[in-house]
């Protein structure tokens, strides 16, 4: 399914939010798109909705599996614009997002679904799942121009650490929350 734009999605696609969890990818370029939607939809989202300006390199029978929507990222409106908008649109529903190039894995992900994954948190009451973004890179630039290599990644283990974030009026840690720092 493909919406021309953004508002034609919000007044027309409410039926692609109805059911979950949905998975919202960005597609800043077309760096990794195709990858990026053949993981989302492997591991189970009852939709993956991408948005962005040019799917001319995904094939025809991949866009089929989700749904697009055209618009140009931080022109017309910002990621995280429309995060707060599907949220408000998808009550009940997990809404994951990330960008073209990143990868959601989770315990078990190879043998478990995200539906699963969903289905278990919510049994234990859970509103939300603390993650990670991890950076990966590729190890040489001359042979992976854009940066990544799904096959050959690095990852920036002594760069990052977590410190507990304390608490503004009695600088006594917060329960089960943590600011990550690092990277290279």
């Amino acid at each position: 399914m493909n919406f021309e734009t953004l508002e034609n999605f919000y007044s027309s696609g409410k039926a692609h939010l109805e059911k979950g969890p949905i998975a919202l990818i960005f597609a800043e370029d077309q760096a990794e798109i195709v990858s990026t939607l053949q993981h989302h939809i492997k591991v189970g989202f009852t939709k993956v909705i991408a948005f962005g300006m040019d799917f001319s390199v995904v094939p025809d029978d991949l866009l089929k599996a989700c749904v697009t929507v055209k618009t140009n990222l931080y022109e017309e409106v910002l990621p995280f614009e429309i995060v707060t908008k599907v949220n408000d649109l998808a009550v009940g529903q997990w809404v994951y997002y990330c960008f073209n190039a990143e990868y959601l894995f989770y315990p078990f992900c190879e043998t478990r679904s995200v539906k699963e994954l969903v289905t278990f948190n919510a049994e234990e009451r859970r509103n939300v799942m603390m993650c990670y973004v991890i950076d990966l890179y590729a190890q040489d630039l001359s042979r992976f121009s854009q940066g990544i290599s799904l096959t050959e990644a690095y990852f920036d283990s002594k760069g990052y650490y977590a410190l507990a974030r304390k608490d503004e009026t009695n600088a006594h840690p917060k329960e089960r929350q943590l600011d990550i720092f690092g990277g290279l």
